[in-house]
């Protein structure tokens, strides 16, 4: 686990497309649902414990429980194991695996109910399968977020105080993987009403969408999602302006560095990255050379290293010699 503000700064560290697997059959008289509103037909959420990070009370069944509870209170969720037949086109299976790991202020590994655990590095993996009608076929998004949370001095029930905290995490990492699937389904025209979506998962989705199919067209609401206030929307958003690329990302992401939120600077970071260029590279010196936030600094640092020596790789193989 990443220690103190640097693991903020890598909230949101993947997510993935597979080939669609067979699944069961689907009746052809279930009854539809709201196209929003997931059903989880089957949840299943594995603990995984450190040493000396044990918490008494804090176990598979708790935890799954509570994540049930605070995956219904989301506008995605209508039903966790919920009776009736859903839509095959809005049901998933949820895996969860959470794990954690208590840090002091200087961001070394100390039990979790020690004086001098000042924060929680919590690793959340979610994976959903979603049937979809046609073929009978289950498409799979998967999603890895580190988060923390802070923790404090004197806990009289540690368990009392881990438990809503980490179900919501779970949560929330689960519900924007379901975002995600919901979104795969769109047209082009759907994701760019999205993107002007006041729901949060919405929106969200919608700016992921319009990344990964590089919807050039809709860069301009891109870039004012990337001023959003939620934190969630911001860094997706700065995220899809690094996936579509080009000098027209740069002066928005560069803005971006100046977030209030961890996580939206480590977003507009990478994107800067991704977009590869020099103007981009210009922008992550001077953020490694004099952004007030260190661990800005160093992660800035490490993407000039990366994209230099990217940049001067692609310069040799095509012969040219500067860089695109």
């Amino acid at each position: 686990m990443a220690a103190g503000l640097a693991a903020a700064l890598v909230a949101i560290v993947g997510c993935g497309r597979t080939a669609p697997q067979a699944a069961a059959p689907v009746s052809a008289q279930e009854a539809p649902v709201s196209e929003f509103q997931w059903t989880i037909t089957s949840l299943q959420v594995a603990v995984a414990v450190n040493p000396g990070q044990e918490v008494t009370g804090v176990a598979n069944a708790s935890l799954q429980s509570a994540t049930a509870t605070a995956l219904t209170e989301l506008g995605l969720v209508s039903a966790v194991g919920g009776a009736g037949d859903p839509s095959p086109l809005t049901w998933a299976g949820l895996d969860l695996q959470v794990s954690w790991q208590a840090e002091d202020a200087a961001g070394m590994a100390v039990a979790v109910a020690a004086p001098t655990a000042v924060a929680l590095g919590v690793q959340m993996r979610a994976q959903a399968a979603a049937h979809v009608a046609t073929g009978g076929q289950a498409e799979l998004a998967w999603r890895v977020a580190t988060v923390q949370l802070p923790k404090p001095v004197a806990i009289v029930d540690l368990s009392a105080w881990l438990i809503p905290r980490l179900s919501r995490a779970a949560a929330h990492t689960a519900a924007d993987v379901l975002a995600e699937l919901w979104a795969r389904r769109l047209d082009n025209a759907a994701v760019a009403a999205g993107l002007l979506h006041p729901d949060v998962w919405r929106a969200s989705a919608c700016a992921r969408e319009a990344g990964d199919r590089g919807l050039h067209a809709e860069r301009k609401p891109l870039e004012k999602l990337c001023k959003d206030t939620r934190k969630d929307v911001a860094l997706v958003a700065c995220t899809a302006l690094g996936r579509l690329g080009g000098i027209a990302s740069i002066a928005t992401l560069d803005a971006a560095l100046r977030a209030r939120h961890p996580d939206v600077i480590a977003a507009a970071l990478d994107a800067l990255a991704m977009v590869r260029n020099e103007a981009a590279l210009q922008v992550l010196r001077q953020a490694a050379k004099d952004h007030e936030i260190e661990p800005v600094r160093v992660r800035a640092a490490q993407l000039v290293a990366e994209v230099s020596a990217r940049l001067a790789q692609e310069s040799t193989a095509t012969g040219k010699g500067d860089y695109p």
